[in-house]
């Protein structure tokens, strides 16, 4: 029921029109069915990971490119004011690779060195996502402007990728770690 109200909450606003959420809904359920099928595969084939692994920083490329390459129309409203500015729409496509550059590196590592388990009780599940979310927010807020203005040609894009790494592999890392200590 909620997902059906934020779809019909998009059409309301007229952020979107009801094919882009048709379609984007006939794309997400895909993907998903997709990476199941995949993740079920991945499970009974010891090496396959790596596969993943390159398809993923493939298809992170691909965006990046797309993003570059596509012709972006320069359509008005009624007021005159752009309905898409190439710009923003790059600038999101780069963070949106960077993202999945991060995701499925992160995954690989994960998988390979660090087999972490979601075991444990409530409370210490509970201690997991708060103690993982003041690192996402010191991440997101502190590490990430940082690497991005020290290193100003790469390092908005190198911190754009930290963000997932430090989901998908240092969370992880770190709680196996300390689970072990205690």
């Amino acid at each position: 029921v909620l997902i059906l109200f934020v779809l019909l909450s998009r059409n309301y606003l007229g952020v979107h029109t009801s094919q882009d959420v048709l379609v984007g809904c006939i794309l997400t359920f895909g993907i998903m069915w997709a990476a199941g099928k995949l993740t079920d595969y991945e499970e009974t084939h010891p090496g396959f990971d790596k596969w993943i692994l390159i398809a993923g920083i493939l298809l992170s490329g691909a965006l990046a490119w797309w993003a570059i390459a596509k012709h972006y129309p320069l359509d008005t409203n009624a007021v005159g004011k752009l309905l898409i500015k190439p710009a923003t729409a790059v600038k999101s496509s780069f963070k949106m690779a960077g993202w999945g550059l991060g995701f499925f590196i992160g995954w690989f590592i994960e998988k390979r060195w660090i087999d972490f388990s979601v075991e444990g009780t409530w409370q210490q599940r509970c201690v997991r996502f708060v103690w993982g979310l003041l690192g996402l927010w010191f991440v997101m807020e502190c590490v990430v402007p940082f690497v991005s203005g020290f290193l100003p040609k790469i390092g908005k894009p190198f911190g754009i990728i930290l963000v997932p790494l430090y989901i998908m592999c240092i969370v992880p890392l770190a709680t196996k770690y300390f689970h072990k200590r205690l």
